[in-house]
C-alpha cells in the first residue's frame, strides 16, 4: 500500500467522524419542559452543555416559582436512573406535617454559601458522614429519623428510616442581579444520592456479598425500599422548617390512636408525593 492509499483511508477516517459527530444533535432545549431541562442537566457531564441549559433553567422556573422537584427512581438491571418530576403549588407545605428530626435540610442563598442548621459548610464531602449517620440512625437517637418496621420483599422484615432530604435555594435573582448556582443545587444532589447508593452498595454485600449494580432487578428494588431516595429540591425557598409543637398529654385511649393516626398521615404524604 503506497502512499496515496493512507491518505485517502485517513481522510476518509476524518470525514466518517465527522458525520459521526455531526449526526449527533444537541436536544432543542427551547422545545423541553421545566422537568426534562432539569434532569438533563443533572446527567450531563459536560460543562459547556450545561451553561448552555442554564439560561432555559432560569426562563422556564420564572413561570413555576414555588413548585418544587421530587424523585421518581427508575430501576433496571443495567443502570439505575434518578428522575426528578416537577411537583405544583399544590403539595407546597406538605412537609410542615413531616417531624423536623426526619428531616435533613440544605440552604444555598443568592452567594451561593450552603448552610446546615445556620452552620456554613465550606466543604460538601465533609458532611457525608453525617448524612450517613442520619440515614441509619444506628443507635435509635430521638434528634435523627424514626424507623418503622417493614417486611421487604428477599430481606424479610427490616427497620426503614423516614429520612428526607430538603434542598432549599433561590434561583430568581433579587435586584442586583444575585442568584443561586443550579450547578451547586445539582452538587448538593449528586452528594446526597452518591450517599444513599453507597448504603445499598453495603447492603448488597451484607445480604449477596455483590455490589449493588452487580443485583438483578428484584435484588435492586429490594435495596431501593430499604434506603429511600427522598430527594426534594425547592428552587425557590429559603427558610428551615421549625419544629412541630409539642404533642398534647396523654390521657386516655382516644387520643392514642389519634396520634397513631398522624404518623400513618406523614408517611402516607411521602408515598403519595413519590407515586
Amino acid at each position: 500500500m503506497n502512499k496515496t492509499h493512507y491518505i485517502i483511508i485517513i481522510l476518509s477516517l476524518f470525514l466518517f467522524l465527522g458525520c459521526t459527530l455531526e449526526n449527533k444533535k444537541k436536544p432543542d432545549y427551547s422545545s423541553l419542559n421545566l422537568e426534562e431541562l432539569f434532569n438533563l442537566f443533572l446527567t450531563t457531564q459536560d460543562s459547556l452543555e450545561e451553561n448552555t441549559i442554564i439560561p432555559f433553567l432560569d426562563d422556564s422556573i420564572a413561570k413555576y416559582p414555588y413548585s418544587f422537584f421530587y424523585p421518581n427512581e427508575e430501576i433496571d438491571s443495567l443502570k439505575n436512573k434518578l428522575i426528578f418530576k416537577f411537583g405544583h403549588v399544590i403539595y407546597v407545605g406538605w412537609d410542615s406535617k413531616v417531624k423536623n428530626r426526619n428531616i435533613f435540610q440544605f440552604q444555598i442563598d443568592r452567594k451561593n454559601t450552603i448552610t446546615i442548621k445556620h452552620e456554613k459548610i465550606d466543604k460538601l464531602d465533609s458532611i457525608k458522614s453525617d448524612m450517613t449517620k442520619f440515614l441509619i440512625n444506628k443507635n435509635n437517637s430521638d434528634c435523627l429519623p424514626e424507623k418503622r418496621i417493614r417486611k421487604i420483599d428477599l430481606l424479610d422484615t427490616v427497620e426503614v428510616c423516614k429520612a428526607a432530604f430538603i434542598i432549599n435555594a433561590l434561583t430568581i435573582p433579587d435586584s442586583t442581579g444575585n442568584k443561586t448556582d443550579w450547578r451547586i443545587i445539582k452538587e448538593v444532589a449528586q452528594l446526597v444520592s452518591s450517599t444513599i447508593y453507597s448504603l445499598r452498595n453495603n447492603s448488597a454485600f451484607h445480604f449477596w456479598k455483590k455490589t449493588y449494580l452487580e443485583l438483578n432487578i428484584k435484588q435492586q428494588k429490594a435495596l431501593s425500599e430499604l434506603h429511600l431516595m427522598w430527594i426534594w429540591i425547592y428552587p425557590n425557598r429559603f427558610f428551615e422548617i421549625k419544629p412541630p409543637p409539642p404533642p398534647p398529654p396523654i390521657v386516655n385511649k382516644e387520643i392514642l390512636d389519634i396520634i397513631e393516626d398522624k404518623e400513618n398521615e406523614e408517611e402516607a404524604l411521602m408515598r403519595i408525593l413519590l407515586k
